[in-house]
């Protein structure tokens, strides 16, 4: 499950996952998140962070080609839709790893099969902590608060909130 956050006007969004990381549910958090911001926010966001601290029981499941060609083309259609052309070219992505050592070196070859364009190497994609994040990228704000916009669940995240 996940929920997201808005932070430093609008510069920094931030997916915070919690509980079993399902599927794709980072790709389906971006997409959930980008159609719940309006376009003018959108266009001011620069970092993209997925805090994974508290994933747990992370899989491979679809960390196939095919599954990210159908997330990029998802993004795309959004993004038409809010009448931007792409996200910012500055845009950059960082996942904080799971705390547990099995769940992170399973996120981190999630990363490794899913992000097959890259500029960088993936070990710059993949952190440990938020204080990580601000040495990197010291003009964030990243004062994460209490106001987070949990999503409207689906079938599979409403049956596992009925039974947690």
């Amino acid at each position: 499950m996940y929920c997201y956050q808005v932070l430093d006007d609008h510069r920094v969004l931030v997916l915070k996952h919690y509980g079993d990381f399902v599927k794709d549910e980072g790709n389906r958090g971006i997409l959930d998140a980008i159609a719940r911001i309006e376009a003018r926010q959108l266009a001011k966001i620069r970092l993209v962070i997925r805090d994974c601290t508290h994933a747990t029981n992370v899989s491979l499941h679809n960390t196939d080609r095919a599954n990210e060609f159908l997330f990029e083309k998802k993004l795309g259609e959004l993004l038409h839709q809010k009448k931007l052309d792409e996200l910012p070219n500055q845009l950059e992505f960082v996942i904080i790893l799971p705390e547990t050592p099995k769940s992170a070196d399973m996120m981190a070859e999630r990363v490794r099969r899913t992000l097959h364009v890259m500029n960088r190497p993936i070990s710059s994609y993949l952190k440990h902590s938020y204080s990580e994040i601000r040495s990197d990228y010291p003009g964030f704000d990243l004062t994460v608060g209490e106001d987070w916009i949990y999503p409207v669940p689906d079938e599979t995240t409403l049956s596992q909130v009925l039974t947690d």
